[in-house]
């Protein structure tokens, strides 16, 4: 009898941060707008989708990442989403804070 190995990934492996990636992942012609995603770098997983209505007037960039950050979207994330929930990689979103006793809340 044939048996089957399964790799399982050791959970300190995936205590190793990896950055977030942002794309654009298409138009949304149901609401007129582009539509972008923050992605886990490890399994794939649209961690977070945004659209051009979320972004900032004053942002006149088309990096998805700077888009991201210039929203409000992005200030519900802060600590609050550091692993991917399918595979439970931790997530470096860049700059942010890492847990919630690193964050400093706007004055």
């Amino acid at each position: 009898m044939k048996k089957e190995v399964i790799e399982i990934s050791r959970p300190e492996e995936k205590w190793e941060p990896m950055k977030v990636k942002f794309e654009d992942i298409g138009y949304d012609p149901f609401h007129d707008v582009n539509v972008y995603a923050c992605i886990c770098p490890d399994c794939g997983l649209h961690i977070f989708e945004f659209t051009d209505d979320d972004v900032d007037d004053k942002c006149d960039s088309d990096n998805p990442e700077v888009m991201f950050k210039s929203s409000m979207v992005h200030h519900g994330y802060m600590g609050l989403n550091n692993f991917c929930n399918r595979c439970g990689r931790r997530l470096d979103w860049g700059d942010y804070p890492r847990d919630r006793k690193e964050i400093q809340w706007l004055k």
